[in-house]
């Protein structure tokens, strides 16, 4: 594999690595702020965190180059959606403090997807530049990514309504199943086919 190609690898590598430690941060934080309640959640978040430090130990073995990359595509997405999240009005940043458990979801999910995107870009370097150990593990971490979306995903009408509750609205629980069909019933049919690129 020519210098090139190790480093075009390497700076996927060093991305994902920089999102999985910004994730795992983030994620222990919501783990602390969020332990006197909802449970299912903070339980939710605990294992993901596990996934993710699991993740960060093998990107940390197979990162071929010194230190990691910080000016890559990821890492700016990441910076990108700071900013985004700074320059927020005062006022939603108080609505957001009251519904603290769906923003934590919310923001998981968000990571999540970013993280599977992400993912998929390493495996497809990967494979394209030759690297079968990198592709391997690019594939095991996004099919870890995919199951933790789809569980985020199935969560989060129960937070929302327990949240709504906790908040003194006058919520319809026997909704909840009726909520979690239509959500799901979304995904399950596509309105038309997804182009494909190969």
């Amino acid at each position: 594999m020519s210098r090139n190609a190790i480093e075009a690898i390497d700076n996927y590598v060093s991305d994902m690595l920089a999102l999985e430690e910004h994730i795992a941060e983030a994620l222990g934080a919501q783990m602390h702020e969020l332990s006197n309640k909802h449970a299912v959640l903070v339980a939710e978040i605990s294992r993901c965190r596990s996934i993710v430090l699991d993740h960060i130990q093998a990107l940390r073995k197979v990162r071929k180059v010194g230190e990691p990359h910080v000016g890559g595509m990821i890492a700016v997405a990441i910076k990108r959606a700071g900013a985004l999240a700074a320059g927020i009005g005062a006022g939603a940043v108080e609505l957001l403090r009251m519904e603290r458990a769906p923003k934590a979801l919310r923001d998981d999910y968000t990571a999540a997807c970013l993280a599977a995107m992400g993912y998929g870009m390493l495996y497809a370097t990967s494979v394209a530049l030759d690297d079968e150990i990198v592709g391997f593990l690019a594939e095991r971490h996004l099919r870890d990514y995919v199951k933790i979306t789809m569980t985020l995903y199935r969560l989060m009408p129960s937070i929302v309504l327990d949240s709504l509750r906790e908040g003194g609205l006058p919520v319809r629980l026997e909704t909840l199943p009726e909520i979690g069909k239509a959500l799901h019933s979304v995904w399950e049919r596509s309105p038309e086919p997804v182009p494909q690129a190969f």
